[in-house]
């Protein structure tokens, strides 16, 4: 066989290998590649189908739901009430006029009933309450209602003012009539202040107990002048054998006298040392007698500048007295209401 016919076999063997390689593969595919074919087909189905779905759900957007009615609720059940609907609130805060509604929803946007998507923000106003930054002229109302006014007023304590309880006085006017008022009308309401009322008791005497004074230390005496409607008189003696200042006597015990009654007392006060921190005294001083009793209080300002009240009371006018233990140096400063009548330094 020649070279040539050598080589021409070779590339017949070879055509005749390559076609049944082709039908080889042609025969695998149509085993195992139909149902690739239709697993791709499938996956593209799936993803088609997903794709729509998140379309759809975009275009929709958040679940729809109606706006509740909270106006002239309180803000805590306003907010409950949002948050049961997933609406988030934008809080307004605005003073109102009428006396009560600190803590009210004023007023919504939108108005109830409306239908928004969910995790909108609804604006609601809500009262700051009353703004009051001047006093009022009470002078001749009935004592209930102004009580009344005054507490919606000022029971939160947003403002630093007291309220004193009422000073009953004999008096032509009928009974339950304002007469007098401190601080007077037009007073600046901008800082720590007390109110104090003088009621007309009519044409009675006010008859109030007697306290017993006798045995107390400085600070019980204190409180038995701010809550009781009589009048000590003080003076005083020195006792080497105590630690502490109380007093030691009191004229006047019956059970009960007309309010603001004058009564002898004496405190007892430990001998005063030279060289001690503290000095012990009876602050006195003679003021104008009052038509009505008025709000005194006396404070001190030792010589680092610190201030502290002694103590606060009504007193009717004329001679005053109070006992203190105060620091060497002290300053000690009287005021009826925020007006300064006099001044003593102790030593």
């Amino acid at each position: 066989m020649s070279e040539n016919d050598e080589i021409e076999n070779k590339e017949k063997k070879n055509k005749k290998g390559f076609g049944v390689s082709f039908k080889n593969q042609v025969s695998g595919f149509a085993a195992g590649g139909i149902p690739l074919f239709f697993t791709m087909v499938l996956s593209f189905l799936v993803m088609g189908v997903v794709a729509v779905a998140i379309f759809f759900a975009a275009v929709q957007g958040e679940e729809k739901v109606m706006v509740p009615a909270v106006v002239g609720k309180s803000l805590t059940t306003a907010l409950l009430e949002m948050q049961q609907k997933a609406l988030y609130p934008e809080l307004i805060l605005r003073y109102s006029d009428v006396p009560g509604q600190q803590g009210i929803v004023l007023e919504q946007d939108p108005i109830a009933g409306s239908i928004v998507k969910a995790y909108r923000t609804i604006k609601i106003t809500v009262s700051r309450g009353m703004q009051l930054d001047r006093m009022e002229n009470y002078v001749g109302k009935q004592i209930d209602p102004v009580q009344e006014k005054l507490q919606l007023l000022f029971n939160d304590n947003s403002q630093l003012i007291k309220i004193a309880s009422p000073v009953y006085q004999k008096d032509s006017s009928p009974l339950g009539t304002i007469i007098a008022q401190y601080p007077t009308e037009g007073t600046l309401l901008d800082e720590d202040i007390k109110i104090q009322l003088i009621v007309s008791s009519g044409n009675q005497d006010v008859m109030v107990q007697t306290p017993n004074i006798v045995g107390m230390s400085l600070q019980q005496v204190y409180s038995v002048m701010e809550s009781n409607q009589v009048i000590f008189d003080f003076s005083m003696t020195e006792n080497a054998s105590i630690q502490e200042a109380s007093v030691s006597s009191q004229d006047n015990t019956a059970s009960q006298l007309p309010s603001f009654t004058r009564i002898n007392a004496t405190i007892a006060f430990p001998s005063q040392n030279v060289e001690g921190e503290y000095v012990y005294g009876i602050f006195s001083y003679k003021l104008t007698e009052y038509p009505y009793p008025v709000p005194l209080h006396l404070e001190s300002i030792d010589n680092d500048g610190n201030t502290t009240e002694i103590v606060s009371f009504s007193h009717p006018g004329k001679d005053v007295y109070i006992p203190y233990k105060v620091k060497k140096g002290s300053v000690l400063s009287l005021y009826m209401m925020d007006s300064l009548i006099t001044q003593q330094q102790v030593n």
